[in-house]
């Protein structure tokens, strides 16, 4: 493993993405909906127009509930929501393979499948440099996983390996600015849009690289008074940001 893997492992084995509060962008109300609209037009029920699992619901039911999905791959597969929720609802299943390259979160992810009686085992490994093996998987989930790989030349063909004839992927992607790096007129934007809302609502939450706990306390409280106290400057035509 490369000094940058062991550096993307420790990272991702301490910090478990917010997806259970509804302050997360992933799980927010507002965006979830935005994007199932997006996705599948207006016609969706009302009670399902803000569910996060609606896109994963919709797959399961056309292109796998036809199917003896038998084996299943995840792909970077962190603390294992995804394919937990998977296995619960396909009744045929009889293992699946969760690949990642925090050992931290794979420990805890085998900790709950284990707590659920679910056949779901963990592997740590760089899908970079990974041996695919032939025709092993009726599905394979991909499930922001992407975004995450350089080696894509070799990751694509791999999976298409790993797929057993008949076998399917269910790829939800992230599409973006790489390295969320965006433009200088983007950042004028979101800092416009920032200064629209009220002072209470423009808190800082936290500092996700410290992990959470109490440093992310402290920090945050730092930075919420240094922004309190600090003067603005201005940021372009339209924003204001902080010096």
């Amino acid at each position: 493993m490369t000094s940058e893997s062991e550096k993307i492992a420790a990272y991702w084995s301490s910090l478990e993405p917010d997806r259970d509060s509804t302050g997360s962008f992933y799980i927010s109300p507002f965006t979830v909906e935005y994007k199932n609209r997006r996705a599948f037009g207006d016609d969706v029920a009302p009670d399902r127009i803000s569910d996060e699992t609606l896109a994963l619901d919709v797959f399961l039911r056309r292109y796998a509930s036809d199917r003896p999905i038998r084996s299943i791959l995840s792909l970077c597969c962190g603390f294992g929501k995804v394919e937990r929720y998977v296995v619960k609802r396909l009744k045929t299943v009889e293992s699946c393979l969760g690949v990642d390259l925090a050992e931290g979160a794979l420990r805890e992810a085998a900790r709950r499948a284990a707590s659920e009686g679910l056949p779901i085992r963990y592997e740590t490994a760089d899908l970079n440099n990974y041996k695919w093996p032939v025709e092993a998987y009726d599905l394979i989930i991909a499930n922001g996983a992407l975004h995450h790989l350089t080696n894509l030349e070799a990751v694509m063909p791999g999976m298409r390996q790993a797929l057993r004839p008949g076998g399917v992927l269910y790829c939800c992607e992230y599409v973006g600015p790489s390295h969320q790096d965006q433009s200088a007129r983007q950042v004028e934007l979101i800092n416009a849009a920032k200064f629209l809302l009220p002072d209470e609502l423009r808190e800082l939450r936290g500092v996700p690289f410290l992990g959470g706990g109490w440093r992310w306390r402290i920090v945050s409280k730092a930075a919420n008074l240094h922004r309190k106290t600090k003067p603005y400057r201005r940021h372009g035509r339209y924003g204001r940001s902080w010096r």
